[in-house]
């Protein structure tokens, strides 16, 4: 059986929990079934612990109704839901005695609902997702780390008194609760560390234009020099004051603390309830004081945020040095292709040209050489013997028939046929001349061509097959689509006439 106490064990992590808690969010009615709990969060907030059942439906059924399809949410449909919660131990249910009539009085309306713990502080949870979806709810860490410093100061001042006559009433409650608020607070302080230097790295993802890159490189290093420098002077005071409450005088004190307050817990023991452990409570001083030393965990965080700092930093100065050639080159590629478009058409920039070729002549040879001294040849490449390489597949042959290459051909003489009816002779003409077609489009010379050739070459059989044979006039006739001309022979396009059995004479 795992530990439960083991906080790195993820079995103290969902054994202990509400599985039904996942369902909540998965569920088809999700929305209705969180409305009625966040309903009685909100009853317990305004001190009413357990509500009736017709308060809770007066309070949703308006809201709810929003998302009916008839505007309407129904007693019963509210009762489904309340029974669904029921199965699920997200609320307990108590029966109003003074409203029971009888026992066999089957009335919903005598119920009174509460939410479980594990509800209360799911929802609890949803609100804080909800309020950082809105806007950052993060605290600084320079602030935490400043209330971690009065919460020491504090500490120290009633440790100082614990066990003396001076002693007050309440003064043993106090020292543990300073203990688990320092122990909080320094967990805020790591997540708050951490989700700072995720929160820089976001900077290389981001889009940015070169002046706004110069803006963030600036604010960066500022901040962060700043940042780290009052963390810095803030942890030194920190470290000062932990040693008081590190020694033996201050550890029985807190053992003190600990056995006054087990005495008052159980004089009232059903309404003060165990809210931390011992061995915890006691090992919280040596733990701060391992977090907060020089070449601590807090000087390890610090010293990640630096180093991502400058390392965001020279890759922003990189990025933002790259564009700048990249926008200067082609600043000077426009200067010079305008220069060069404002010649006139009969110079040619000689010297421009050759020096935009000058690298081919391998012009950076580090070996001497001259117009008439030449430098010496490259040497071959040392042989370091065969080198074991996979062999390239060859691809394979592919099964050609001669029935697939006329059934192309058959195809794009009737693509052709297909543009001949469309563009030159229409379904109830016998003949047409090529030149009064519609040509708009340099494809239509390009299907004129192609067609001029399936009815003139080898006598003209191909086109002959479809039903349509060309007649030349003689002359020139000129096709104009858009800005392209086309000359050919003046031709005349004829659709062969059908004889009495269907064949095209």
């Amino acid at each position: 059986m795992p530990d439960l106490k083991d906080e790195t064990s993820a079995a103290s992590l969902v054994l202990s929990r509400n599985h039904n808690l996942g369902h909540l969010l998965t569920a088809e009615r999700a929305v209705w079934y969180v409305q009625i709990l966040y309903q009685l969060l909100i009853f317990r907030r305004a001190h009413e612990l357990a509500p009736l059942h017709e308060d809770v439906y007066e309070a949703v059924h308006e809201p709810l109704g929003a998302f009916q399809d008839d505007g309407a949410y129904t007693q019963a449909q509210y009762a489904n839901d309340i029974r669904q919660l029921l199965e699920w131990d997200l609320i307990e249910e108590r029966i109003e005695l003074e409203r029971l009539r009888g026992y066999k009085d089957t009335r919903r309306r005598k119920f009174r609902y509460r939410l479980t713990h594990e509800t209360r502080a799911f929802l609890e949870w949803l609100e804080d997702r909800a309020r950082d979806d809105l806007e950052d709810s993060g605290a600084d860490t320079r602030n935490l780390l400043e209330t971690v410093l009065s919460s020491l100061n504090e500490l120290n001042r009633v440790l100082h008194r614990v066990g003396t006559k001076r002693t007050e009433e309440g003064d043993a409650r106090r020292v543990l609760h300073q203990l688990t608020t320092l122990d909080q607070l320094t967990h805020s302080v790591t997540e708050n560390l951490v989700t700072f230097n995720e929160r820089m790295y976001g900077f290389l993802l981001a889009e940015f234009e070169v002046a706004e890159a110069r803006q963030i490189i600036d604010e960066l290093q500022v901040f962060v020099d700043q940042f780290l420098h009052q963390i810095y002077r803030l942890r030194e005071d920190i470290t000062g004051n932990l040693g008081r409450i590190g020694d033996a005088k201050a550890f029985e004190k807190i053992q003190l603390s600990i056995r006054e307050m087990d005495r008052e817990r159980k004089q009232a023991a059903h309404l003060l309830r165990r809210s931390y452990n011992d061995e915890q409570v006691t090992a919280i001083p040596a733990g701060l004081q391992d977090y907060y030393r020089e070449d601590g965990q807090l000087d390890e965080l610090c010293r990640r945020i630096s180093h991502t700092a400058q390392l965001v930093w020279k890759r922003l100065y990189l990025r933002l040095r790259e564009r700048e050639r990249k926008s200067h080159r082609l600043e000077d590629l426009r200067a010079r292709i305008a220069e060069i478009a404002s010649l006139p058409p009969d110079v040619v920039p000689h010297r421009f040209l050759y020096e935009l070729i000058a690298p081919a002549q391998i012009a950076v040879d580090p070996n001497h050489w001259t117009a008439l001294e030449k430098a010496d040849p490259p040497q071959p490449r040392l042989y370091r013997g065969r080198q074991r390489e996979r062999a390239v597949e060859p691809l394979r042959v592919k099964q050609l028939h001669p029935e697939s290459a006329r059934e192309l051909e058959q195809q794009k003489l009737d693509r052709l046929v297909s543009w001949l009816r469309d563009h030159v002779l229409a379904d109830g003409e016998d003949s047409a001349r090529l030149c009064d077609g519609r040509f708009e489009t340099l494809d239509d010379l390009a299907a004129t061509m192609q067609l001029v050739k399936a009815g003139l070459l080898n006598r003209g059989r191909k086109l002959s097959i479809s039903g349509f044979r060309f007649e030349q006039r003689g002359g020139q006739d000129e096709l104009v689509a858009g800005d392209y001309r086309l000359e050919l022979d003046a031709l005349n396009v004829h659709r062969k006439q059908k004889d009495e059995h269907g064949h095209a004479g």
